[in-house]
């Protein structure tokens, strides 16, 4: 009979090669000489393909995890196990992000600073009014609210300032498909279009989105890092703010026009949103 195929496509930084020791076969008479791995050389590959995908790179990680190939539940033998038949290259202390499931369009979810229940597809919307409250002052937090943090992610609205929520915004390398989003937050709406998010409407008003920094230096695939629409300020005071004198006022650097266009909110999208 016909054997089945599977087929799995990875990309090429992220596959290593390790060299294997010829020795006696002690399993099959049939085949006197097979390939043999020592648990030192497969334990260092681990770890070193582990590290590869820079777990502790807010800027790298969504993307390489994402790049990673996964396989059906019915192959038997996969995740492999050792003679013991425990799980063999098992990294300890994953980060939350590689395990959050992610939450179709319609999921019920309750918000962080409030507590009100909606669609995961417009709480982006419903966070936007939050953190646009809290930059104009309001004094929405004395009415019990969550305190939001300087830096709230655009999806949830918890910090991001403090080792929580990463997203990074990808471009088509030719310009051909939507820009995407990648998110390890639990409220990452990954069905989001973006040009159309990006864009007032009074159905959707929001425009708070990922934006690539001109001013930051190119990093992963020659790109900027991303920031928050509404975080604009924040990004530029935490990344491209200097003193030259300890206690002197903070200077900020030329910022290019595009900047300013990109992060400008009218004051049609502000009253919009209750602000």
């Amino acid at each position: 009979s016909t054997q089945k195929q599977f087929r799995i496509t990875i990309p090429g930084h992220l596959v290593h090669p390790i060299a294997a020791d010829l020795e006696e076969s002690s399993r099959c008479s049939s085949l006197p000489t097979t390939w043999q791995f020592s648990n030192a050389d497969l334990a260092n590959s681990r770890e070193y393909a582990w590290s590869e995908l820079s777990p502790d790179t807010p800027d790298e990680f969504p993307s390489n995890l994402e790049a990673l190939p996964t396989f059906p539940m019915i192959i038997a033998h996969i995740p492999y196990r050792n003679a013991a038949g425990k799980s063999a290259f098992v990294i300890e202390n994953i980060p939350l992000q590689a395990l959050a499931s992610k939450k179709d369009a319609s999921s019920e979810i309750k918000c962080f600073i409030c507590g009100i229940s909606m669609k995961l597809s417009d709480m982006r919307t419903h966070v936007g009014s939050h953190i646009l409250l809290m930059l104009r002052s309001s004094s929405e937090n004395d009415q019990g609210l969550e305190v939001m943090g300087s830096n709230p992610c655009g999806w949830c609205g918890r910090d991001s300032s403090v080792g929580g929520c990463w997203t990074r915004l990808v471009l088509d390398p030719k310009g051909k498909k939507q820009p995407r989003t990648e998110s390890n937050c639990d409220y990452h709406y990954g069905g989001m279009r973006y040009s159309a998010a990006a864009a007032f409407s009074t159905s959707s008003p929001c425009t708070n989105m990922p934006l690539h920094c001109q001013i930051c230096a190119k990093i992963l695939r020659g790109e900027q890092r991303t920031f928050w629409k509404y975080n604009a300020m924040y990004h530029m005071l935490s990344e491209h703010s200097s003193e030259e004198v300890a206690g002197q006022e903070i200077s900020l650097p030329e910022v290019p026009l595009e900047f300013i266009l990109s992060t400008f909110t009218s004051r049609k999208e502000e009253t919009a949103l209750g602000v």
